[in-house]
């Protein structure tokens, strides 16, 4: 971090992506409980700098809750990643609703990592290379899980809640947010669930509560800022993958044209601070 310059970090995890490969609501939430532990133990040495996202299984929802209420009051975690449910069940099924009630009252942010668990591996999964995957599952899952959050109404049931779609980039929204607003419009008269769920356009929503991370040499980065504006845009070094800019991350980053020092300071401070709520 001393050499990336990085003054704070969110920590995420690597290998405990996976969801724990069982059925039982107890083996999963033990497992991922022990994770939980590890990682505040890890951030206490130097708990200013190192800030906690706590994995949360959601194959039973009354649990889940329990957890949430634990790493917030007594781990001091900022965020969640939530583990997909077995059962593939949409982040707009009334299912969620408890899970978003309690991040929403906890100030806890809730993000959004690896798309959607065998979306794009059903299709791309025989290929020699995970290029496919790995190219194509973060930004399709975000649109789908965007895509359910706004429609579903999440979005305007919890105007306080917190959403971040994280690692691949952030071109994909103002496509998406025009997409949806016109899909909205053509099928309001339809679907009158849409009326009450969507009330304003989809980028006021995303301008209230999204934010999503940029590539350090994201070179369309200039548009995305003029179409959506540089307020829920922030940064990340990926640091330790294999695709990381490490340790010219920032430097790339600083030096990337038709940003001005206003936005990136905004994407490097700012936005973080507030997306996590840190002080």
């Amino acid at each position: 971090m001393d050499r990336e310059g990085i003054n704070a970090a969110v920590l995420f995890p690597t290998i405990a992506l996976s969801s724990p490969r069982t059925s039982s609501p107890v083996a999963a939430m033990a497992v991922r409980r022990a994770f939980n532990n590890w990682l505040h133990d890890f951030c206490a040495y130097d708990p200013t700098r190192l800030k906690m996202n706590a994995i949360i299984p959601t194959h039973d929802i009354d649990a889940a809750v329990v957890e949430m209420r634990r790493v917030k009051t007594e781990l001091d975690a900022v965020s969640i990643l939530l583990d997909p449910r077995p059962d593939g069940v949409a982040f707009d099924d009334p299912l969620f609703e408890p899970i978003w009630a309690a991040a929403e009252q906890a100030g806890l942010a809730v993000d959004f990592h690896n798309g959607l668990p065998r979306q794009m591996e059903s299709r791309y999964g025989d290929r020699p290379t995970h290029l496919f995957v790995h190219a194509s599952a973060r930004p399709v899952g975000h649109m789908c899980t965007f895509m359910e959050l706004l429609v579903g109404g999440v979005l305007e049931r919890h105007p306080r809640l917190r959403f971040a779609f994280l690692e691949c980039g952030a071109s994909w929204a103002p496509y998406w947010l025009f997409r949806l607003e016109e899909e909205c419009e053509k099928f309001r008269d339809m679907h009158p669930a849409i009326v009450e769920n969507v009330r304003m356009r989809p980028v006021e929503y995303w301008r209230r509560q999204c934010y999503c991370s940029v590539e350090v040499g994201e070179w369309s980065l200039p548009g995305v800022i003029t179409t959506i504006g540089d307020d829920n845009l922030i940064l990340s070094s990926d640091f330790p993958h294999f695709d990381s800019e490490f340790p010219e991350a920032g430097s790339h980053f600083m030096e990337l044209s038709g940003v001005s020092r206003e936005s990136k300071r905004k994407i490097l401070w700012d936005n973080c601070a507030r997306l996590y709520d840190l002080h």
